[in-house]
């Protein structure tokens, strides 16, 4: 028996009622398996089998009623309301329209994510489709803007911030090594059950274990494609497909972990920060962070493109930070002092205001120095952020696209990326200029080739994207 693993996209499926597609689903997913549309490299893995026990598949199908039914005695919402089977396990702003001009009443729409939270309208919602998330900051950061709503202060002095955040897909969330946005659930699916049992469902009462571990369970069985499935269970890990044109293939170049060089035709810039096996770490030659991060900042939230509200948070550093770019200094050279505040303007500075380690088991501070990088544009005051990094395997079927749903198309990334870099090539243009003037020229020539990588043409715009459609469905 094989537990199925191609989860189909159902973007377009108007006319099926999501509970009886899910339970179609179920037994299609327990009883004869599916082959994956991905084209992803694994030799045979479409065709290798992963048996499981009777216990196992019962486990699964009662985790996956669960997800898709049971409510807490909640607000009428569960799982599958935020994370449609319909939709790739996750909830898209067509999929809030499409509920809404079905049934204004539907659970989607319950006052926790009203316009105003406690309010029944649901403008914003069906707009952006972001949901409201309360995260609570760690003991080591404070914001300004308590107003008892947005921001609220818990009796133990810790600050409660609501967020409009993305709703990510469950599927492959047994690759995830950090769970949410800012990475607060760790692993731990069964937590994060619970976590959004209680924020987003309001339950009264309280899932039990076997019930949360059912949950995680069926979550754990979903995958993008069947060489995900086999990696998952100790297979070779996936690598990226060669393009089926020019085009595909020019854009698959963007994803190699290859140094930036324009003169060697090495690009590598989405590699930056999507490589390793599941695409979402930190790669060997980016400029600014060390490798194999699983968090990196892409100024989504400076642009702010959603309009969504600002606060100002101030982080208290809770050990000495030393350095870890050898652009800027020795390894190791101590850079800030424990105790010294750094001040974050932002609608959502992610994994900088939270425990980014929890699975540890102990309610640490957050770290504002995640990257030494991440405290210099920090410690001006101004605007940073940095959030987990989605896996790009399977991102072809779930946009839109980051934390707060503002890239519509792959096209749509692509540009965002040539925004993002402009800054860093202008600066790394003047450090060349620079070394000119102090007759560093060889110095100089290297920085003004990996500048030079930064650009993104129309040209890499299109062909970008029409590798991402093809190698990551």
């Amino acid at each position: 028996m094989v537990l199925g693993v191609f989860v189909p996209s159902s973007r377009d499926r108007c006319g099926v009622r999501r509970d009886l597609y899910f339970l179609w689903f179920v037994g299609l997913l327990c009883v004869f398996g599916c082959a994956a549309e991905s084209p992803l490299a694994v030799e045979e893995a479409a065709g290798a089998e992963e048996a499981l026990t009777l216990d196992e598949l019962g486990h699964a199908i009662r985790g996956g009623l669960l997800f898709q039914f049971e409510t807490f005695d909640g607000n009428d919402r569960t799982c599958g309301t935020c994370h449609l089977v319909t939709s790739r396990f996750d909830l898209a702003p067509e999929d809030v329209q499409r509920a809404f001009a079905e049934d204004p009443n539907d659970p989607t729409f319950r006052p926790v994510d009203a316009d105003v939270e406690g309010g029944d309208t649901y403008d914003r919602i069906r707009e952006d489709g972001l949901v409201r998330v309360h995260v609570v900051l760690a003991p080591n950061v404070t914001v300004d803007e308590v107003d008892g709503v947005n921001v609220q202060v818990r009796p133990d002095g810790r600050y409660v911030v609501a967020l409009r955040r993305a709703t990510p897909t469950s599927i492959n969330s047994a690759l995830n090594d950090h769970l949410m946005w800012d990475g607060r659930e760790g692993t731990d699916l069964a937590h994060q059950a619970l976590s959004a049992a209680l924020d987003h469902a309001e339950a009264l009462r309280l899932p039990t274990e076997s019930e949360l571990a059912d949950i995680a369970f069926f979550q754990e069985q979903l995958f993008s494609s069947a060489a995900l499935r086999e990696y998952a269970h100790g297979g070779p890990e996936p690598t990226l497909p060669h393009g089926r044109d020019d085009s595909e293939e020019r854009g698959r170049a963007f994803f190699l972990d290859e140094p930036l060089s324009a003169s060697a035709g090495t690009h590598g810039l989405c590699a930056t920060c999507h490589a390793g096996p599941m695409l979402n770490r930190t790669g060997h030659f980016n400029p600014g962070d060390p490798p194999d991060l699983p968090f990196s900042g892409n100024r989504t939230s400076q642009f702010n493109r959603r309009g969504l509200p600002e606060y100002t948070y101030h982080v208290t550093l809770a050990a000495d930070h030393l350095n870890d770019n050898p652009r800027i200094g020795p390894i190791g050279m101590p850079m800030w002092p424990a105790g010294m505040t750094f001040t974050l303007q932002s609608p959502d500075p992610g994994v900088l205001v939270v425990d980014a380690d929890p699975s540890d088991g102990s309610d640490g501070p957050a770290n504002p120095c995640i990257t030494t990088a991440a405290c210099l544009v920090a410690a001006p005051g101004g605007a940073t952020e940095f959030h987990r990094m989605p896996t790009l395997w399977g991102s072809a079927r779930t946009a839109p696209y980051f934390h707060d749903n503002s890239a519509a198309t792959f096209e749509d990334v692509a540009r965002h990326y040539r925004e993002f870099f402009a800054p860093t090539q202008a600066s790394m243009y003047a450090q060349a200029a620079f070394m000119e003037s102090i007759g560093q020229l060889e110095v100089a020539a290297a920085i003004r080739d990996e500048a030079d990588a930064l650009t993104i043409t129309d040209q890499d715009v299109a062909d970008i994207a029409a590798y991402m459609r093809y190698a990551f469905r």
